[in-house]
């Protein structure tokens, strides 16, 4: 009699990690230099990074802080974009895109905000993704962590 209960082995997790911490954003929508760690070890910041080979990326969650440096209040627009056929671009379809504001025209005063997606947000093997900023004056310190992690399907 076949055993109904029977579960398969999980499929190996390698975290994967895309950070920039407190970068000078643009004036116009560019792509951020940003550095991605799989397994906590970090690669040299690159301002597009590819999904591994025979994996897929699924994308948990981003959070995005944005800081006055000075006494001007600061916004961001972010967007995560994807190129599933190579090296992504400014102008790459978006994937996700939010904004964020300091509360007041403090130096120092910060705005943080953390989505998260349940369900995942995949992009395949060999897509290429990276993340765009425009920021209210270059003066704006811009933080941002996409998390997820890569898998073969």
């Amino acid at each position: 009699m076949p055993n109904l209960l029977s579960v398969n082995a999980p499929t190996p997790r390698v975290l994967t990690v895309l950070t920039c911490s407190a970068i000078a954003g643009s004036a116009t929508d560019v792509l951020t230099s940003m550095i991605i760690q799989r397994d906590l070890v970090a690669a040299v910041a690159a301002t597009t990074q590819t999904v591994t080979a025979g994996k897929k990326l699924r994308v948990q969650s981003i959070s995005v802080t944005v800081r006055n440096s000075s006494a001007v209040l600061q916004w961001a627009r972010i967007a995560l974009r994807a190129n599933a056929s190579g090296a992504v671009v400014a102008g790459s379809p978006i994937v996700w895109v939010g904004e964020v504001g300091a509360p007041g025209a403090v130096a120092g005063q910060a705005a943080t905000m953390d989505v998260p997606f349940p369900d995942g947000v995949d992009l395949p093997a060999g897509a290429g993704f990276g993340v765009t900023n425009i920021v209210a004056t270059t003066a704006a310190l811009i933080t941002v962590t996409v998390t997820g992690y890569e898998y073969v399907p």
